[in-house]
């Protein structure tokens, strides 16, 4: 399996991620509610991986159908209310508690990072380089038998792992008890409501289409840096478990970079915010490749700062629909936005094949670069309030809502008062 196979892995999981969010946020999460939603999610990921290691000795095209698209289309599904459930008990603290679930994302490599090297690299083997037609790098690839022979137990045993955290995490995530989380004869009426929401509110305000695209822009960054950021430390260093062990430390700096910008979105304007964030990012890509080649210490700084900043989006988006759009709606409006997974994955894609990863990097990163000014600039343009017109739907909307729910209350009174 080389570079190409990972770009058809990838491929698969663009058609399916951002259709994962859009079906749970628009659809599941309205008929359903949101734990059921988590459910669907959670079965479809340990499903995932189990296919992964029926069809690992299969075609490409079984694997990258079970590891790309089940995968894809299953990760959406537990963000989405693993984000909500918990919003609903702390309010007045949207930030904070959205940077504290995601942060759990960004841990998790420091325990998956050096468990998968554990598991099917524990000495260290090197990878083999293989030199393309001009004598440049055409990429690292592990061809030792006793490293692959390990992957397919890899598999199974990350499965058990998968599964035995998702359990706990399923049994532990419930959301505050109202009138909008039960479901039953409502459900219909629910699922109504948010798409009359989404077309008259959503799809008519100018922050929606800000913060798709930012999104858009930002996940092509965080897809490109995830997949890429190892094979380009396997370029300048053989030492696969030194790297594994940056991937760990990565891990916590990603985890403490959500929760520290969960908290300031709770003080500072998502515009002002993602704008330094994402400048930032700009010039960190920019100058990566030019740094891992001079300096492997100076790529370890640059792989830990890009840390800090490349996932912020995950907390801030989020975060600034349910300010911005309230918590009732948010999950239709989340699964609307999440929609743009699926040209973020698409377009990472494409540039792999463009650039021809496997051998410059320059031009990718690069290009990376580009997408996170361009984040920078769309991050800028946000506003940091509803224009007019959505206020007045908006406010049009809740005050049927409240009218709705409060007409028994009425009635009762109006009996009361015979």
């Amino acid at each position: 399996m080389n570079h190409g196979d990972l770009t058809n892995m990838l491929n698969f999981a663009a058609f399916t991620v951002g259709l994962g969010s859009l079906t749970g946020g628009t659809l599941l999460i309205p008929l359903l509610g949101k734990r059921v939603c988590l459910l669907i999610g959670c079965l479809l990921y340990t499903t995932a991986s189990t296919l992964s290691y029926v069809l690992l000795d299969d075609s490409v095209e079984g694997l990258s159908l079970a590891y790309g698209a089940i995968f894809g289309s299953s990760f959406n599904l537990i963000v989405l209310p693993s984000i909500l459930m918990p919003v609903t008990w702390f309010p007045n603290h949207r930030g904070k508690v959205v940077g504290f679930t995601m942060s759990g994302m960004g841990l998790s490599s420091l325990v998956f990072a050096p468990l998968q090297t554990y598991l099917i690299n524990p000495n260290n083997i090197s990878p083999v380089v293989f030199n393309g037609t001009n004598g440049s790098s055409s990429g690292s690839y592990f061809t030792s038998p006793e490293v692959l022979s390990k992957v397919p137990n890899s598999l199974l045993y990350l499965t058990a792992i998968y599964t035995s955290l998702l359990v706990i995490g399923f049994i532990l995530c419930n959301e505050k008890e109202s009138a909008s989380s039960k479901g039953g004869k409502q459900s219909i009426d629910n699922l109504k409501a948010s798409f009359s929401y989404l077309v008259k509110v959503g799809l008519k305000s100018f922050n929606f289409y800000v913060l798709f695209f930012t999104r858009y822009c930002s996940l092509t960054v965080a897809t490109g840096v995830l997949i890429h950021w190892k094979t380009l430390g396997l370029e300048v260093s053989s030492n696969d478990q030194l790297i594994s062990l940056v991937g760990g430390a990565a891990g916590v700096i990603n985890a403490l970079s959500r929760l520290s910008i969960g908290v300031l979105m709770d003080k500072i304007s998502y515009r002002y915010l993602m704008t330094i964030e994402c400048s930032l990012l700009c010039v960190c890509l920019g100058a990566l490749v030019h740094t891992a080649y001079i300096s492997f210490n100076g790529y370890i700084v640059l792989i830990l700062f890009i840390n800090l900043l490349y996932h912020g989006f995950h907390v801030t988006i989020p975060a600034q629909v349910v300010k911005q759009f309230g918590p009732q709606q948010s999950s239709i409006i989340i699964g609307a936005i999440g929609l743009a997974d699926s040209f973020a994955l698409g377009t990472s894609g494409l540039l792999n094949l463009l650039f021809k990863l496997e051998s410059p990097f320059l031009p990718f990163f690069l290009s990376m670069a580009g997408f996170a000014l361009l984040a920078a600039i769309l991050s800028a343009l946000t506003r940091d309030n509803n224009s007019h017109n959505d206020r007045n739907i908006n406010s049009n909307i809740d005050i049927n809502s409240i009218n709705h729910n409060d007409e028994p209350q009425k009635n009762s009174l109006q009996m009361q008062n015979l």
